[in-house]
């Protein structure tokens, strides 16, 4: 299985599932940014950790 987490002008981590373990098979990094709007970076951070939570909860057990 792989999933991938882009977002526009941001990080691009594509990781791959497998042998009971995540690792990470390509990240891309193009700064996202958030000039004088650190709202907007905190709310970026958390989506992001939102979605690797999610992930990771789907392959426990």
């Amino acid at each position: 299985m792989t999933a991938a987490i882009s977002r526009e002008q941001g990080p691009t981590l594509l990781a791959e599932y497998g042998s009971g373990s995540w690792g990470v098979a390509l990240f891309q990094n193009t700064p996202a940014a958030y000039h004088h709007r650190p709202d907007l970076a905190e709310q970026h951070t958390g989506e992001l950790q939102q979605v690797l939570q999610a992930e990771h909860g789907r392959h426990q057990g």
